[in-house]
């Protein structure tokens, strides 16, 4: 097993085999994490006053690794919207569970005045 870093550097690790051992100088892993995620919004359904869906396909990488979701945490879904008026609406949901493998869907209200669509982002804590 060879621990993660918070930096970047060289470590000494003791690689031993059966009667063998000796000092290796190893670069350390840093430990870095990164999400990302697909979102779709059928354009057809954002008549106004209409219940709309929101598709997240969420991936989390730790290092170059395909990391388990439930490493994420306090995850949460927002829809903003602004009107013809310029006047901005939003879409809040929190505790969002994401499944492996599987599209998160949501519904949601448009506005009556819908201009545009311009901002679906998902926070979250690792």
């Amino acid at each position: 097993m060879i621990p993660f870093s918070d930096q970047q550097g060289n470590n000494s690790i003791l690689v031993k085999l059966q009667n063998f051992a000796q000092i290796v100088e190893r670069p350390s892993l840093v430990e870095d994490y990164e999400f990302t995620a697909s979102f779709y919004v059928n354009h057809e359904s954002l008549q106004k006053e209409n219940i709309a869906s929101v598709t997240v396909i969420p991936f989390l990488k730790v290092g170059d690794q395909r990391a388990p979701l439930s490493l994420l945490e306090d995850v949460k879904l927002s829809v903003e919207s602004t009107d013809t008026h310029q006047i901005s609406s939003s879409y809040k949901l929190a505790d969002v569970q994401f499944t492996e493998n599987q599209p998160f869907t949501n519904q949601f209200r448009v506005p009556a005045d819908r201009e545009y669509l311009p901002d679906v982002s998902v926070t979250y804590i690792y």
